[in-house]
């Protein structure tokens, strides 16, 4: 019986994703749905192993399908500005993580020997409470809907 629930809600996405012209329609419309309705109904939805299996193989060929020569070749010849390309996003990644740690640790968390001078006002101040409630929300609902699945 739980299969076919888990059947239906990934058709349903399937189906509305087609409907709303989405990139690969049913690829992320199951996933999407099966996933939303597990966390609002708080249920967990199953699939047997061999299935699951056996459609990755399908989705796979699907999407590899496509490629031949011709796409190859493009490919190579837009291969150094994918690679400038991903170049820069990695870097930005790396910077903003440079930068966001050390702010956090010196105007977040709280020091060993007492907060003094500068990271005592900022620990204080309501924009900091507000940066803390903004990046703890995700962690805290994660840690939510997790117990509530375990239960």
């Amino acid at each position: 019986m739980n299969y076919l629930l888990t059947l239906l809600v990934a058709i349903v996405g399937g189906i509305v994703m087609s409907l709303i012209h989405a990139p690969l329609p049913w690829t992320l419309g199951p996933i999407t749905a099966v996933s939303l309705c597990s966390l609002l109904l708080r249920r967990r939805f199953r699939w047997p192993l061999g299935v699951r299996n056996t459609a990755l193989i399908l989705l796979g060929y699907a999407m590899g399908r496509p490629f031949n020569a011709e796409t190859g070749h493009a490919i190579l010849t837009q291969l150094p500005i994918m690679l400038t390309a991903v170049t820069i996003m990695q870097t930005l990644r790396m910077l903003s993580v440079v930068f966001c740690i050390p702010f956090l640790a010196t105007h977040v968390l709280p020091s060993e020997a007492g907060t003094h001078g500068a990271a005592a006002a900022a620990a204080a101040s309501p924009e900091t409470i507000l940066l803390f409630i903004m990046l703890a929300f995700p962690c805290i609902a994660k840690w939510i809907v997790r117990r509530n699945r375990r239960a």
